[in-house]
């Protein structure tokens, strides 16, 4: 299947994940213990979906496993961060900080350490889509609906989230590339998963909730956990079937791309968010942009 269909196609499943991760924050909080819920459901069900797909085998190599290690650490983290960030923010605005990360971080690590090709309109491209992300950051409606301290700490997360997934990015695409000493893509999510799942379950321990493991199994933390679960696990293996053959200077910038476009349409339906005039100036620009990845 052509590849720029797989990435368009990851690129609305991740706009998907965000909207899930979205309505559990409405329904749940945004407090330590909900946000390490939604870590430790999501991650379970991921891995359910992944081991039944693969007949319940998992192989390994001891990069994998190191790799697949450091992916959950970083997943967790992003997880946990992201929910905290949303209660702070707009959607709008938490997606742009973390498609700019997943988009810059291995677009130079790529060019740095794989040396992949990085062509003129990749070049343009990329300065389209990072002058679309900062734009809302501009919109003075948003800073004026928050306090000067809230706004600040949002700003403060966005860009932890912004080298969070930047992280994810690069530690998938590394692992991917080594084919040599790489297991297969399932196999490598699966041990993400394991991983995944011990470092939240150990987290949850201290968390000071009354009834939380009977919360694990509640209708508002499935809802949110699980779906955000099963669109994570689909955009995640499209985009690491893609990193294989695919040089990060190309797939990231346009996943990035369909991501701004879709994410302000599917929180525009949803949660009825206003798409502003900076909004759709974002959207116009990312499909510009993503046009001249196609070349």
């Amino acid at each position: 299947m052509d590849k720029y269909f797989l990435l368009l196609l990851s690129a609305f499943l991740f706009a998907s994940q965000v909207i899930f991760t979205k309505l559990f924050e409405r329904s749940n909080g945004s407090t330590y213990a909900a946000t390490v819920r939604f870590s430790l459901v999501s991650e379970a069900v991921a891995l359910v979906i992944l081991l039944c797909a693969n007949g319940f085998r998992v192989e390994f190599t001891v990069f994998s496993v190191i790799m697949a290690g450091a992916l959950a650490v970083v997943c967790v983290l992003a997880n946990v961060i992201g929910i905290k960030t949303m209660s702070l923010g707009s959607v709008a605005v938490y997606t742009l900080f973390l498609m700019l990360g997943g988009m810059i971080v291995p677009f130079i690590a790529g060019a740095a350490f794989l040396d992949e090709q990085v062509k003129i309109p990749y070049i343009i491209a990329t300065v389209l889509l990072g002058g679309a992300l900062v734009l809302p950051i501009f919109d003075k409606g948003e800073r004026q609906a928050q306090s000067k301290k809230t706004f600040l700490l949002f700003l403060a997360f966005c860009f932890v989230v912004f080298l969070l997934n930047g992280a994810n990015s690069t530690i998938g695409k590394f692992h991917q590339v080594d084919e040599s000493k790489a297991v297969g893509t399932t196999d490598f999510l699966i041990l993400k998963g394991f991983f995944g799942v011990g470092i939240s379950g150990i987290l949850l321990l201290f968390c000071k909730e009354e009834n939380k493991y009977k919360r694990l199994v509640s209708k508002s933390t499935l809802i949110g956990s699980a779906g955000f679960a099963v669109v994570n696990v689909a955009a995640t293996l499209l985009q690491l079937y893609c990193a294989i053959t695919v040089d990060s200077c190309l797939m990231y910038p346009l996943v990035t791309g369909g991501v701004l476009v879709f994410t302000p349409v599917l929180s525009r339906c949803i949660f009825k968010e206003k798409i502003t005039a900076l909004v759709a100036a974002e959207i116009l620009v990312s499909v510009v942009a993503t046009v001249l990845f196609v070349f």
